[in-house]
């Protein structure tokens, strides 16, 4: 059985100007057959969804970081949490795909840092990201394109774990191990049931063991015990069959066992 692997790919970007290439991105995605998840669904503005975003990031197969004209929002540190969603995934050793817009002079004023320490962490970042293995792009439909073929390409050489479906995660080698277990536990259990006819019909009553078959000997033994009502005669005959002598134990003591009939109680 070949199974159905599929990737969780994290994309890491500044949101508000970078909205289409993100949708774009997503798209690209979700067409090579992978899953999707970013910064939409857990956004980083305080320390608890950063944690959760760990999570999701060392969950994921792949990241996709998008660096255009925005440094983004300061996290722990003054560093913009497009960075620090960066630096976490490298730490982690998830495969990192880069995508760096090229003309930065073509992008819109209100779509580029003004201050120049965000311009300065900008361009350290966007260093940083571009030191590896990266793509550049001048438009979000080329960096859908860009993104599909890195994805195509970084999935044959460095295929991940990945996703199944659970009933799709057993491969042929599972399965023949679970028919062969299946079929041990069967034949245990036939086995079994075989025994238990075997000891059933061996069984058999006391009386009709041979006498001579017993263990011989002339010590006493006493026995407590409790018996309905029944001749004497054949209480003693019992007794007498299994080569053991009769005696009235202390709780006949008080009964008049030279009737016929006698109903013993206890013994002790």
């Amino acid at each position: 059985m070949t199974l159905d692997v599929r990737y969780q790919v994290f994309v890491s970007s500044t949101y508000d100007d970078l909205r289409e290439e993100r949708q774009q991105a997503t798209q690209a995605i979700l067409e090579v057959g992978y899953f999707p998840s970013g910064m939409e669904l857990f956004p980083a503005s305080n320390d608890e969804q950063w944690e959760l975003i760990k999570r999701v990031i060392e969950e994921s197969d792949y990241y996709i970081i998008i660096v255009a004209g925005r440094y983004g929002s300061l996290g722990p540190g003054g560093i913009s949490y497009t960075e620090l969603e960066y630096d976490y995934a490298v730490q982690k050793g998830i495969p990192v795909l880069g995508f760096v817009r090229a003309d930065l002079d073509n992008i819109p004023s209100g779509l580029v840092e003004k201050s120049e320490d965000s311009v300065q962490k900008l361009n350290g970042f966007r260093k940083k990201v571009m030191s590896k293995t990266c793509r550049k792009y001048s438009s979000s439909t080329e960096l859908g394109m860009a993104v599909m073929k890195s994805l195509v390409y970084e999935t044959r050489v460095r295929p991940r774990i990945g996703w199944v479906r659970a009933d799709r995660a057993r491969s042929d080698e599972d399965l023949v191990r679970e028919r062969r277990l299946k079929d041990e536990l069967e034949r245990a259990q036939a086995q079994i049931k075989a025994l238990d006819r075997e000891v059933r019909d061996r069984s058999v009553i006391v009386h009709e063991i041979p006498r001579e078959k017993l263990a011989q000997g002339e010590d006493e033994f006493f026995f407590p015990f409790l018996l309905r009502t029944m001749k004497r005669t054949m209480l003693q005959s019992q007794f007498q069959s299994l080569g053991a002598t009769f005696f009235a134990s202390s709780a006949l003591a008080s009964m008049d066992i030279s009737k016929d009939n006698m109903i013993l109680v206890a013994g002790d």
